[in-house]
């Protein structure tokens, strides 16, 4: 049942931004209003009045309110030809005591949708549906034809050295491994869970039977929703880590671990499986269950009541819904992401999709990251590409953007998403971001070092645990990279908040500004030589100002107590005059200190210069007249 008011909403009226306040369609008179028709019954009024906070409700608070407007609204700040209206419609109150937000859809044909007033629309019941297929399509088509500037596409490059052929006419019962030998075509890559049930893999005593045939009965469900993915968007060919890698062969795997950026970089497309947890169980058919939503009667310009508005509490969120998903909190299909140039998306509400330029959803076909948020937060947009960025429509109008497109200030940002994710393995702590390490080389040309760029060094080690962070049983990292600890922990199904790595760099105003350490050398040994490979020794030294540290005999830090627990991965920030930072705070925020962390207990205070294998990380010599002493980190790779 709906109030004649909510029956006769002028949605023209609406079209407006929430500001100033009297601008919007009148809805209820009062808050007490709406209570009342909530109360009598009225659908939309009973959503909208729930959803109101009880401190703002009429109980004190204020006494009559003002009217209740609503706007259609979705702060979209990009090219207006790309506008297509909005998927969120806003209920407020006039004198701003409250606001209420709900998603609103439109038919297809609809006057509202024609007119660009509203986006929104209402997801098909599964996602194995045509139009979804169509969708996707049409996304990728689109973003081939149009959005050469910044996502790449090459159509000969050289195939990875395994796929999947699924054939050509997407009949076949049965696909096949395929050994490329250097053969040149276009391939659909596959972000997945690998689960913790029986998986299907290929090793070294089943190749040739992976080489002869695969039935498609044999594939589990994720891999089988891919090959027809892969088939009815018309590609032949398909990669999937798990199937293409020899999973029992080290060497196999160390030559393609070296090749995965270029494996999803130069995919056409990368299908992502964000709602299944392993692949045992199937995202194209995962029994869909959206809310419903209310149905508004829509009068027309003339005078017509011949369509409707959908109207539900399931409000719209920018782009797919990671990290919260089974595929978002894994470390390795981070990059995965990343380094794609064009990403379907599969959640549980609806297909969506994701190229290094914009999003769209199968709910709303205004694309998204265009808003000012978008530009900070999105890790992905130009990342293969960040030129582009610097032509983006937002940039130009925001001048000051452009530092969010800059390869090492991207790097910083993508390593705390990254140390937010969990790995089956922490030993693949390093490898599992090698990808994106290999891109932003490439696009700098710095040396890489232990998961640090040597020409940003200052920057790069202002690193901290958020909590206590552990050392491995073996080695993986010289103890000045923060590669050196494991540091993911659980809390029942999540990863516990208080055991965190962050940038001190991301704080940092002046994304240029230098540093006042010295750098004297700084040698990683990896092995094979490559540089993004396992780490086995690494050295640093350096020479900087340092703070002398006397007959200390505390439980706590001689410094600035930084973390909650004892004496432990602390901090110890001093400015250029070699005065210590005053007490009081917990993030050093100016660019001219040396944070320097380490892991120290009285006992273990010793003269460096005497015995290279203490576990101090600051010796200063108290006689000495010198501004700056040689700081050797020994003992600490």
């Amino acid at each position: 049942m709906l109030c004649s008011i909510c029956q006769s909403i002028d949605f023209y009226a609406a079209n407006c931004p929430p500001y100033p306040e009297s601008g919007g369609a009148k809805h209820q008179p009062t808050s007490q209003a709406l209570a009342l028709s909530a109360k009598n019954g009225c659908e939309l009024c009973g959503l909208i009045w729930s959803k109101v906070p009880d401190n703002k409700r009429p109980s004190g608070v204020f006494t009559q309110g003002g009217t209740i407007l609503c706007n259609l609204w979705n702060w979209y700040d990009g090219p207006v030809e790309e506008y297509r209206g909005s998927a969120t419609i806003i209920f407020r109150d006039e004198r701003s005591q409250w606001s209420v937000i709900l998603s609103i859809s439109a038919e297809e044909d609809s006057e509202l949708a024609v007119a660009n007033l509203i986006s929104g629309r209402i997801a098909q019941p599964s996602a194995n549906s045509q139009a979804c297929f169509d969708l996707s399509e049409k996304w990728v088509n689109s973003c081939l034809s149009t959005h050469n500037s910044s996502c790449p596409h090459d159509a000969t490059a050289s195939l990875p050295t395994r796929v999947l052929d699924v054939g050509t006419n997407g009949s076949s019962k049965q696909v096949r491994l395929l050994e490329t030998k250097g053969l040149e075509g276009v391939w659909v890559a596959l972000s997945h869970c690998w689960g913790r049930t029986a998986r299907y893999v290929t090793e070294t005593k089943t190749l040739q039977q992976r080489i002869e045939a695969i039935a498609l009965s044999e594939l589990p469900k994720t891999f089988l929703d891919a090959v027809i993915i892969t088939q009815r968007l018309g590609y032949q060919y398909l990669w999937i880590d798990s199937l293409c890698i020899l999973q029992d062969s080290n060497q196999d795997w160390l030559v393609e671990s070296r090749q995965m950026q270029n494996y999803y970089s130069k995919s056409v497309l990368t299908i992502a499986s964000d709602l299944a947890s392993g692949d045992h169980e199937s995202f194209l058919d995962n029994g869909r269950s959206p809310v419903v939503p209310l149905k508004i009667p829509f009068t027309a310009k003339n005078g017509t009541s011949a369509s409707h508005v959908y109207i539900s509490n399931q409000v719209k969120t920018q782009g797919p819904d990671s990290p919260q998903t089974p595929l978002g909190v894994r470390g390795w299909t981070l990059q995965e992401d990343v380094l794609s140039p064009r990403t379907l998306h599969y959640t549980s509400a609806e297909l969506a999709f994701e190229c290094q330029r914009s999003r769209f959803a199968e709910t709303d076909v205004t694309p998204q990251g265009y808003t000012d948020s978008d530009a900070m937060g999105s890790i992905k947009r130009f990342f293969l590409k960040p030129e582009s960025g610097f032509q983006d429509p937002l940039v130009l109008k925001y001048p000051t953007f452009t530092k969010y497109y800059q390869p090492i200030q991207r790097w910083y940002r993508l390593f705390e998403v990254y140390c937010t994710r969990l790995l089956t393995f922490e030993s693949d702590r390093l490898a599992a971001i090698a990808g994106l390490a290999k891109e932003i080389q490439r696009q700098t040309t710095f040396s890489y070092k232990a998961g640090i760029w040597l020409e940003n060094i200052h920057h790069g080690l202002l690193w901290a645990v958020n909590g206590r962070g552990e050392t491995p049983d073996r080695y993986r990292a010289p103890s000045w990279s923060w590669a050196a600890l494991d540091m993911n922990f659980y809390w029942g199904n999540s990863t516990n908040p208080d055991f965190q790595l962050y940038m001190h760099s991301l704080w940092i105003s002046d994304t240029n500004a230098g540093g006042v350490a010295e750098i004297l050398g700084c040698d990683v040994q990896t092995v094979n030589g490559d540089p993004f490979g396992d780490v086995m020794a690494g050295q640093l030294r350096l020479r900087g100002l340092v703070m002398p540290l006397n007959e200390w005999r505390g439980t706590t830090s001689p410094c600035i107590n930084t973390f909650w627990h004892p004496v432990a991965y602390h901090q110890c920030p001093v400015y250029r005059e070699g005065t210590s930072a005053p007490g009081g705070f917990r993030r050093p925020m100016a660019a001219d200190q040396l944070v320097l962390d380490f892991d120290v207990t009285p006992e273990e205070v010793e003269d460096s210069d005497t015995n290279e294998d203490d576990d101090s990380g600051v010796v200063s010599d108290e006689e000495s007249n010198e501004d700056e002493v040689e700081v050797a980190l020994r003992g600490l790779a």
